[in-house]
């Protein structure tokens, strides 16, 4: 089982069958979390991977795998993970908080976000924008 428990992602498992955890594997971390440090939404909708949302609005982490490649996160970006802890990278850039992560049955990925457009189909490799604002008039109409 994967728990996110600040400030790491463990790895958890139960190798006597009695129902509870015994072993405690850190996988990754250390993620900041100064304001916000919300992760959820963990999804297995690819072998090996697990999808994640970052910590919240305002948190600058640099998270690595055992492989040692890092990634710096700040505020709001999407990333995926491997189960076994080997390996993290971006799945998408930007928004402020982003959460509610879904996949559709065509396996588009979706994330609603506190600061921005209410909900955004996300690419592998997009950036989105951290703050949306109407480009004519407002969301009442024009004064």
């Amino acid at each position: 089982m994967l728990v996110y428990s600040i400030p790491k992602i463990f790895r958890c498992l139960d190798t006597n069958c009695d129902g509870l955890a015994d072993t405690r594997e850190p996988l990754y971390g250390t993620f900041r979390h100064r304001r916000y440090a919300r992760h959820g939404e963990l999804l297995y909708p690819w072998a090996r991977w697990l999808a994640l949302r970052t910590h919240g609005f305002r948190n600058t982490s640099t998270v690595a795998g055992s492989d040692g490649q890092a990634i710096t996160m700040n505020s709001g970006n999407t990333f995926r993970m491997k189960l076994d802890g080997s390996h993290l990278e971006y799945f998408a850039h930007g928004q402020v908080n982003p959460f509610g992560l879904a996949f559709d049955p065509l396996g588009n990925l979706y994330s609603a976000d506190c600061h921005t457009l209410p909900i955004y189909m996300l690419l592998r490799g997009a950036w989105y924008p951290a703050s949306a604002r109407p480009t004519t008039g407002s969301i009442s109409g024009p004064r």
